[in-house]
């Protein structure tokens, strides 16, 4: 099988960073299994860096600091860096310009996924100037990479 190559949105980092176990987790777990490839920009990174940095969410993961320097790093030496499309020239936008550097990445990597719980971004789900990408939230993803068993 195809490992899917996929884009996460920020929220989606951070909540993988203060909330182990939930579905965000799940998905940088399946990253660590070599089940997903996790694409980076230089865009995404930054912002997550800012955020992380923010009194009110490093407050979240202050009990824990490993965890964040263990997916930072991570996401440094084993996600799949790449070079986003100049938002200008995105065939398509996010009603929230902020989200375009997500666009911009998922798109100039030819993405399968971005991971978001943004609405923002989900609500561009099918549209076709994504091409093949979709856009899915973290309980879509997890049900794609770990279907349910029939009892049949």
């Amino acid at each position: 099988m195809r490992v899917l190559r996929i884009v996460l949105d920020t929220n989606v980092l951070i909540s993988a960073i203060i909330a182990p176990g939930g579905l965000p987790d799940q998905i940088i777990r399946a990253w660590f299994l070599r089940q997903v490839s996790v694409i980076m920009c230089q865009e995404i990174f930054a912002e997550l860096e800012d955020v992380l940095s923010r009194e009110r969410i490093a407050r979240l993961y202050r009990s824990a600091p490993e965890r964040k320097n263990r997916i930072m790093q991570a996401i440094l030496v084993a996600a799949e860096w790449v070079s986003a499309l100049d938002e200008r020239s995105l065939p398509l936008s996010s009603r929230d310009p902020k989200d375009n550097k997500v666009l911009a990445c998922a798109l100039g990597a030819h993405a399968d996924f971005i991971v978001s719980g943004d609405a923002d971004l989900l609500v561009l789900d099918g549209n076709p100037a994504l091409g093949p990408t979709r856009i899915v939230t973290p309980r879509e993803l997890i049900a794609l990479l770990y279907p349910p068993i029939d009892a049949q």
